[in-house]
């Protein structure tokens, strides 16, 4: 027979090894969403307009703002445990990125000359949509603190307060990498390597490429004729669809069915 002795002081061993935060699995991940974002955002026909480094560098502000926040719980007081220091950065993290992703689709479809015009009417048009989505988020950890549990209690507070500091960085100093990603823009410097001298196709080359875009522009007229027709006929039957009195009288009746299983289940 094997015997394993386990005793409290086995238990205080083990959790204080891992409630040290592991900085290889970090940074692992971090530089995974990294990749990712950088592949995502990054356009290798038209290097110009490319986004991947602004979206780099959002990631970059997000890791110093997840640190700062973890700063701030500890000033707190607010005890560190395995699951606040493996799980929370990354989740905290990970909502983020979201608000980066929603901020620079926003900014991709401006073609404004005037960076600091063309910034202001991206944070009119989704900042709001993006402070709605963060405080939403650090609300519903914010009650989940209600529970008797310290461990989750602890989870719920950092979480929040993570959030909340990424929220603030999103919304005040990512807009100034924005506004300097325009200004790279409005000069032709590449994606990434701006340091590199200008970006200048030929003049043949553009001459061509309006030349295509001309004949593709009308062949795409003739062939979309059917697609929009089709599209217009599939919205519209989903609009009465959803819009049915018995589509959604059966959907209310679905939930509280669901509802009341759920609540039965936990009493």
């Amino acid at each position: 027979y094997d015997f394993n002795a386990f005793s409290s002081t086995t238990l205080d061993n083990s959790l204080r090894v891992n409630s040290k935060p592991d900085l290889v699995h970090l940074t692992i991940c971090v530089l995974i969403i990294i990749v990712y974002t950088g592949f995502v955002l990054y356009r290798f026909g038209d290097p110009v307009n490319g986004q991947a480094g602004v979206g780099i560098f959002g990631i970059l502000l997000l890791v110093c703002s997840t640190a700062a926040g973890l700063g701030v719980c500890s000033l707190l007081g607010i005890p560190f445990n395995v699951s606040t220091t493996q799980v929370v950065p990354l989740i905290a993290l990970g909502l983020a990125v979201d608000q980066i992703f929603i901020l620079t689709h926003g900014y991709d479809s401006r073609r404004n000359n005037n960076e600091q015009m063309s910034t202001a009417q991206i944070l009119k048009k989704y900042g709001l949509s993006v402070l709605f989505n963060g405080a939403s988020t650090a609300s519903a950890f914010l009650g989940a603190a209600l529970l008797p549990i310290p461990i989750l209690r602890a989870f719920a507070f950092q979480a929040t307060i993570l959030i909340t500091v990424n929220l603030i960085a999103i919304l005040f100093v990512f807009p100034a990498f924005i506004t300097l990603d325009l200004r790279r823009r409005r000069s032709s410097h590449m994606d990434i390597l701006c340091c590199l001298p200008t970006f200048t196709p030929r003049i043949t080359e553009q001459i061509n490429l309006k030349t295509n875009e001309v004949k593709n522009f009308n062949q795409e007229t003739l062939l979309n004729k059917p697609t929009k027709k089709c599209q217009k006929m599939s919205i519209k039957l989903y609009i009465d669809f959803i819009l049915n009195g018995k589509v959604k009288a059966l959907g209310i009746l679905t939930f509280l069915v669901l509802f009341g299983c759920s609540t039965y289940a936990t009493l």
